[in-house]
């Protein structure tokens, strides 16, 4: 199938995929159903996870804000709360679950297809794209977007600003402690309320770039590497749910299928159908995760008219798999800013999807494929 039909059907004819939804299931359904009649193996992995970020983030924000109204009342109660938070948000950022897994969840679902093979398998390539479309909020304002990590640094600021002044506050008494830490306070308290005006009205986009255009490279990729078969690899193609409330579909698939971390390579599609195609050297918000230096170098080797680029805001699903320990890389493509195009807005429709850039990575993956398979 033409890429861009596959973004057609997800994205306008499926539509909206919110993570956890019956839109989610449906899009995992038609991808099962397509990598079937590739011959590929199918199973639907079902797992419980959140379906929204925006509920745990809001409650380690919130306990700042909590923290400096008793702060007048209990200096010690203020620390042990911006403490708990700093934790908490330090876990959930590095994968690690504990707030989300007693939050209210949804059932999603993983489709994991794996193209056997009869010959000797000296490795392993996994083909990842997520299956669920985000929703929108003011922070994904076109005008806005390209300050999103200059923003979010400032709002990690304020949290370890407000835990320091009232650890000063704690051994020194020191009586400004408290007017100063209302300036990180306010900035907290705002983006709390980011989270509930996200949450209450703004709506799920339709998501042709994200992630439909990342969902069918990886189906025409599968589908020539089933054409043509590599000749050592084994080929896997997983479609994620869960990824924009947290990366859980690709943590539930990791803890299923404990691979080989040095026989097995990822290869993750994300956002890849508008603006220069690139190959992620570098990816994470906070601390920059190398992509594997073997992909990256044939990447290179295979480039053409690809980019190098670091990508250094919201997580994908290879950041969690650099996170654990394995091989991977991202493919992904970049405005002239090195902005995604549209992203987590509602102009991320089929029309600024551009079927060139689709063709241009789907070439662009083989070409890595087959020389992993040769190397």
């Amino acid at each position: 199938m033409n890429p861009l039909d596959t973004v057609r059907i997800l994205s306008e004819e499926i539509g909206p995929r919110p993570s956890a939804s019956a839109n989610e299931r449906h899009a995992a359904d038609w991808v099962a159903q397509q990598l079937r009649g590739l011959g590929f193996a199918v199973e639907c992995e079902p797992f419980r996870a959140v379906a929204s970020f925006s509920y745990a983030y809001g409650i380690f924000f919130g306990l700042f804000v909590v923290a400096a109204a008793v702060y007048p009342v209990s200096t010690l109660a203020a620390v042990l709360l911006c403490f708990a938070a700093l934790v908490l948000f330090a876990l959930e950022a590095s994968s690690v679950e504990v707030l989300t897994r007693i939050l209210p969840k949804g059932t999603s679902q993983n489709v994991v297809g794996v193209l056997r093979r009869r010959g000797a398998v000296k490795r392993k390539l996994v083909l990842t794209a997520h299956l669920d479309s985000a929703r929108s909020a003011i922070l994904w304002h076109p005008r806005i977007v390209p300050h999103f990590r200059t923003i979010f640094l400032l709002i990690a600021t304020a949290m370890l600003a407000e835990f320091a002044l009232y650890a000063v506050g704690l051994v020194t008494g020191a009586s400004w402690v408290w007017g100063v830490s209302l300036v990180p306070a306010a900035l907290l308290a705002l983006t709390v309320l980011i989270f509930v005006d996200r949450e209450t009205r703004y709506m799920h986009t339709r998501g042709a770039n994200d992630n439909a255009s990342g969902v069918a490279l990886m189906l025409a990729t599968a589908a020539k590497l089933a054409h043509e078969p590599l000749a050592e690899t084994e080929v896997w193609a997983v479609g994620t749910g869960c990824e924009e409330s947290g990366a859980f579909g690709i943590l539930r698939f990791l803890e299923r299928h404990p691979f080989d971390k040095t026989a097995t390579l990822f290869l993750n599609f994300d956002n890849i159908g508008a603006g220069r195609v690139s190959y992620v050297t570098g990816e994470g918000l906070l601390f920059t995760l190398k992509a594997d230096e073997q992909l990256v170098e044939i990447a290179s080797a295979v480039a053409e008219d690809a980019a190098p680029i670091v990508y250094k805001t919201l997580p994908t699903d290879n950041t969690t798999t650099l996170t654990k320990g394995y091989r991977g890389m991202s493919l992904m493509a970049f405005d002239s800013r090195g902005v995604l195009p549209n992203w987590h807005w509602r102009t991320d429709t089929i029309e600024n999807v551009d079927s060139h850039t689709l063709t241009r990575a789907v070439d662009f993956a083989v070409r890595i494929a087959r020389q992993i398979d040769e190397s």
